[in-house]
């Protein structure tokens, strides 16, 4: 027919016959009829469902054991009794009463009826001739007559026989599936790498070191030089130390030896180039730690994009590691976040304004922190957001000289990322990524 791809429905229905034969199993068979198919059917065998015909007709109740219903099953009445709860009309129920005095109403033959005896006892003690004053005949039984029965199931039939249809000599070929091919340049995170070669498909920068992984030489090794410095933030990821100053890019604040500090350069070393992708660009204009500052937080390219030269680091720095000669302390400084910079000058700032104001006055001090500049002290010092990560923005605490989720204390957080709090420097942010290796 037109339909017979549609799945159909068949409502079979059992139909009532007055005879109590129990539940009734029965088969419905299902099979194709192979002529009038197409080949990739004739494989198929017949298939059966197995149906119950439920019974709903009961068979008569059996006879009633307890016709009198005095608790006395028929078989076991004395004759003429099976139908007379009460055989010798004494008040006392057959069930109640002494067997040997259910045909007598006076039992011991004292002239007191059994049921006017003071007490079971005397029924059969003819000494015992009280009669007692509150006589009461027992109620008649109930008689309770048998339910219907539900008659037993018949055994179910055999199954109906399996049928095979017969094999053709030349039969049609297999259908074949379209086969869909995949395609080769697929590529789910858009990093310029197909799925088939990308190492991670769903992440576009698997190693994190800020190179999608299409541009980076190794998607799956964030420092390919090993100079310490990650590639993203490396002017030249095939040489470990760029300007061949001796010093390797992941120490080194000019590691493309153009003269300009890499953090004033958004961390990548190179003449003006860009920051790596999802990074931020450094206009904070921080102190570089080795004595020279940026006026706008970018340093200017004298070649017109072109990567500088390479060549040793102009001038002679001072030890950095010597507090002594001034230049270390500004270093150490200039390492800081802004914030804790920002923070350490603000209760310096509040201590001096507090000596100031002791000196000056009992008065003085006390308008400080009770007026509009205490406030706003208080405000500034406790209402910070607290160290936040600066991809998911979730609060971050240092645990071992790692940051981690405040909440979680994982050090990594949603699509692999590593968090880093948002006010570390870029040059900040590539040594504290390279401490982690």
């Amino acid at each position: 027919t037109y339909n017979w791809d549609v799945p159909q429905t068949v409502t079979v229905t059992g139909m009532g016959d007055g005879i109590p034969d129990g539940d009734i199993t029965s088969y419905v068979n299902l099979d194709i009829t192979w002529n009038n198919s197409s080949y990739e059917y004739a494989s198929v065998v017949n298939q059966f469902v197995t149906v119950v015909n439920e019974n709903v007709d009961l068979l008569p109740p059996p006879p009633n054991p307890d016709l009198d219903g005095d608790g006395i099953l028929n078989i076991d009445e004395l004759d003429g009794c099976v139908e007379d709860a009460d055989c010798d009309d004494d008040g006392i129920n057959d069930g109640n009463e002494i067997f040997a005095c259910i045909l007598v109403a006076d039992c011991d033959g004292d002239g007191v009826p059994d049921n006017s005896e003071t007490s079971p006892a005397c029924i059969q003690d003819p000494s015992c001739t009280g009669i007692s004053d509150n006589v009461e005949a027992d109620p008649e039984p109930e008689v309770v007559d048998p339910e219907p029965v539900e008659p037993e199931n018949p055994p179910a039939p055999d199954p109906p026989e399996v049928i095979e249809p017969e094999v053709e000599n030349n039969p049609q070929p297999e259908p074949q599936p379209d086969v869909v091919e995949p395609d080769p340049n697929e590529d789910f995170d858009n990093d310029g790498l197909p799925d088939a070669d990308d190492p991670n498909p769903e992440i576009p920068d698997t190693d994190g070191d800020g190179l999608l992984d299409g541009e980076d030489p190794d998607p799956e090794n964030p420092d390919v030089d090993g100079d310490g410095l990650v590639d993203g933030f490396d002017p030249d990821t095939s040489n470990p130390d760029t300007d061949g100053d001796g010093i390797p890019d992941g120490q080194d604040d000019d590691a493309d030896g153009n003269g300009t500090p890499d953090v004033d350069e958004g961390g990548l070393g190179s003449a003006g180039g860009p920051p790596p992708p999802d990074q931020p660009e450094n206009t904070s204009g921080e102190d570089t730690g080795d004595g020279n500052d940026s006026e706008d937080g970018n340093s200017e390219s004298d070649n017109d994009g072109e990567g500088a030269e390479p060549s040793p680091t102009p001038g002679s720095k001072a030890d950095e590691g010597d507090l002594g000669d001034g230049n270390g302390l500004i270093g150490a400084i200039g390492d800081l976040p802004p914030a804790a910079i920002a923070a350490a000058a603000l209760v310096a700032a509040v201590a001096a304004a507090a000596a100031a104001a002791s000196l000056a006055g009992p008065g003085l001090l006390s308008w400080l922190f009770r007026g509009a500049i205490g406030i706003w002290f208080f405000g500034l010092l406790f209402g910070r957001r607290g160290v936040r990560c600066d991809v998911c923005d979730l609060l971050l605490v240092k645990r071992d000289g790692v940051w981690v989720d405040k909440d979680t204390h994982w050090q990594v957080g949603i699509n692999e990322h590593t968090h880093v709090p948002a006010d570390f420097s870029d040059k900040d942010r590539a040594r504290y990524l390279n401490s982690l290796k």
